[in-house]
């Protein structure tokens, strides 16, 4: 059995005053990693923190790269498992970045999840990291949108 995904058909448009922006839901205290860090210290730094990834930010703060999971699998599926070489977390990471502006409403990151599959996507304001934004971070845009609506009634 193959299952299927289903698009509901709204009669009502978006109303454009109610969609609230990234930066209400976005994370500010991101966990970063820096290129030249051994990879094995941020995947301690992963697993402590329960988290997926990170940007990576180089000396200046500039957005090179992010660390995933997945990225960090490559470890597993490339090198020996029981001889592991010392490598730095530029070795790993993606360096093709998506991200999303600040302003940026919270449908707009949902349509990015949707299309592209990522979970997590890091905000910049003028070039320069502010926070990161998850699809849970969406949902909870959701729920607190259904609250609002139904505290009007």
């Amino acid at each position: 059995m193959r299952a299927t995904s289903y698009t509901p058909r709204f009669e009502e448009p978006v109303k454009e005053h109610n969609i609230r922006k990234v930066d209400e839901y976005m994370t500010r205290n991101v966990i970063t990693f820096s290129p030249d860090m051994n990879v094995y210290a941020a995947i301690q730094i992963l697993l402590k923190n329960k988290i997926a990834g990170g940007p990576v930010l180089d000396g200046k703060g500039n957005m090179v790269g992010v660390l995933s999971e997945n990225d960090c699998l490559r470890l597993l599926t490339l090198e020996t498992y029981h001889n592991l070489p010392n490598h730095k977390v530029e070795h790993y990471m993606s360096t093709h970045v998506e991200s999303i502006l600040w302003n940026s409403s919270v449908v707009d990151a949902a349509e990015k999840f949707r299309a592209e599959g990522y979970r997590r996507l890091p905000v910049t304001k003028d070039g320069k990291l502010v926070g990161q934004i998850s699809r849970r971070d969406c949902l909870r845009a959701i729920s607190d949108e259904k609250n609002a609506q139904e505290k009007e009634l």
